[in-house]
């Protein structure tokens, strides 16, 4: 047979059935319908996850259909270079973190010590860990499951550490003054802002993941206030938030930490602050 005879089976136009699956074009427009955003590249990834069980891949369809994100239904997200484990109950990792995540990895240099608040998979660490030559990266979660799967996470990654802490509660104290890096992607939003969330994010996500308190700011607050304490002269601290509100976390940092700036997300939105300690 020449290249010239291969059929790719995705793009076979059979009909469904307990034999022959769903086609691709099927899964397309279904999805479509759902209302999901990217269906094609949904359809391509639950296709190539269930390539062989018809099933499971129906199943699949159904579960993306009611909106439950596609990291979950395959049990894994890539994240930059590496991919982790996903669960329910933890918040699912998204490509405008691995900007943040950069960010970060932008100022790390080799021995360097990093701390990230409110880890969730440990995905920003482990890509820390993956792609620099940090020394100790300590992570912290106050969601317990968040802590046992950012553990199982980080196996791969001796450099890190999980807690199971609030923020910096669960950080050795002897690190006090001598952080390169605080990295973040923090609960930043309000309980208004909720209802204009997209249902992958607010039906499966941890609510105490999403919402910041009732302002949506009261954890950046907090992140804000203690940070100095916590990096050198010349560290960074990196943080994710809302665009309405990425303004006032930048000039906070300004106050309490040093010269900052704001920096955009993948579609050109202002979504990240960070600070350079005096």
């Amino acid at each position: 047979m020449t290249d010239h005879d291969r059929t790719d089976p995705a793009e076979t136009e059979t009909p469904s059935g307990p034999k022959a699956g769903l086609t691709r074009l099927e899964v397309v427009e279904r999805l479509r319908a759902a209302g999901v955003p990217s269906p094609e590249a949904d359809a391509r990834w639950l296709l190539e996850g269930f390539p062989s069980n018809p099933a499971a891949l129906a199943d699949a369809v159904i579960r993306r259909e009611r909106r439950e994100p596609l990291q979950l239904i395959l049990g894994t997200a890539p994240f930059r270079w590496i991919e982790v484990e996903v669960a329910a109950g933890v918040f699912v990792p998204r490509p405008e973190t691995e900007v943040l995540a950069g960010l970060a990895i932008d100022r790390l240099t080799d021995g360097a010590i990093v701390i990230e608040p409110c880890t969730g998979t440990g995905a920003i660490s482990c890509a820390i860990a993956h792609e620099t030559g940090a020394s100790r990266i300590v992570a912290t979660d106050i969601n317990p499951r968040a802590v046992a799967l950012a553990r199982r996470n980080a196996r791969p990654h001796p450099q890190v550490e999980v807690h199971h802490a609030s923020l910096f509660a669960g950080v050795d104290p002897s690190l006090l003054g001598t952080v390169d890096v605080i990295v973040c992607n923090p609960p930043y939003l309000d309980p208004s802002q909720m209802a204009a969330v997209d249902p992958e994010v607010r039906d499966h996500d941890p609510y105490e993941a999403l919402v910041g308190g009732e302002s949506g700011w009261e954890v950046i607050a907090d992140l804000v206030a203690a940070a100095p304490h916590w990096l050198r002269p010349g560290g960074w601290i990196v943080i994710e938030d809302d665009p309405s509100r990425v303004d006032q976390t930048a000039q906070a940092l300004a106050h309490h930490v040093g010269s900052s700036s704001v920096e955009p997300d993948l579609t050109g939105r202002d979504r990240f602050a960070m600070a350079r300690r005096a």
